[in-house]
């Protein structure tokens, strides 16, 4: 039996994907052998795979310790004094230094490549299109965590080989795929949306505002799109039809709206949100 955890994206909802696995590591003792993420499902997989299976609960604490350290000032800052109008002739909206500064300071390509753990993350290249999984083998690996969770123009792309890369949540591409073809019979999924969610929308939205709205619909539906696959397989296996084999997954997602947009760093909501996620582990988990 292998384990794999797949972490989708969210921005600041990633708290509660942080909360989830805190309870299927931390109080359940669960190990995953396989950690995969995309946008800031990347960020808590590329933490946890800076410890080794044996010391899971040490995994947790330190991504804990992360988010509720967080606020708006560690992710981002405004570029200058003109504000978003710096945007004009940069790559981004925000200047992101301090999330990249943040992931390298606590993230380390031979901690995870020694771990013994396998890391995926998904990234897209904004020179070519591609989307690529870049795993814990590549020397890149920590510019990779943090491509993937670069917000799709509002935070700096980030250079891996001469190519500029961003948020994987923008294609279509499926994290339990890779996860089976590493080896996982048994798969966890973090989502950070509720089932048939409708998150309410400012009346009066800013360019902003409907950019992250577009990317969080997106997101979300490729999320839903690669479970529904999955589990469609399942039910034909289940038939005795097609080559495939039969993956046990579970899906990890808020039982009510998270307090927080995907940009919105609010230290007390990154609290709730934490909580949240405990709750509903344990509940699902059973």
């Amino acid at each position: 039996m292998k384990r794999a955890l797949v972490m989708l994206g969210g921005g600041a909802r990633g708290s509660y994907a942080a909360g989830v696995v805190a309870h299927l590591i931390a109080e359940l003792g669960i190990n995953y052998e396989i950690l995969c993420g995309v946008s800031v499902g990347a960020l808590n997989a590329g933490m946890l795979a800076t410890f080794d299976a044996f010391h899971g609960r040490d995994a947790v604490a330190s991504l804990l310790r992360v988010w509720r350290s967080l606020g708006p000032k560690s992710i981002r800052k405004r570029w200058g004094i003109l504000g978003v109008l710096h945007a004009l002739w940069r790559t981004s909206v925000y200047d992101s230094s301090p999330l990249i500064d943040l992931v390298k300071g606590r993230m380390d390509a031979a901690m995870i490549r020694s771990s013994g753990r396998h890391l995926s993350v998904l990234a897209v290249s904004l020179t070519t299109g591609e989307h690529r999984m870049f795993d814990h083998t590549h020397p890149s690996i920590v510019d990779a965590v943090l491509a993937s969770s670069s917000f799709p123009a509002m935070f700096n792309p980030i250079e891996i080989d001469g190519q500029l890369w961003t948020d994987g949540g923008l294609r279509n591409e499926s994290l339990l795929k890779h996860a089976i073809a590493a080896g996982a019979t048994h798969i966890d999924v973090v989502m950070t949306a509720p089932k048939a969610s409708v998150t309410p929308f400012s009346p009066r939205p800013n360019v902003i505002d409907v950019a992250i709205r577009a990317i969080d619909v997106l997101g979300d539906s490729i999320a839903e799109y690669d479970v529904r696959m999955t589990l469609m397989i399942n039910s034909l296996v289940a038939q005795g039809l097609g080559d495939r084999r039969h993956i046990d997954v579970r899906v990890f997602r808020p039982t009510e709206r998270l307090p927080a947009r995907s940009l919105d760093f609010d230290p007390a909501a990154i609290r709730r949100m934490i909580e949240i996620g405990q709750r509903d582990a344990a509940i699902i988990a059973g």
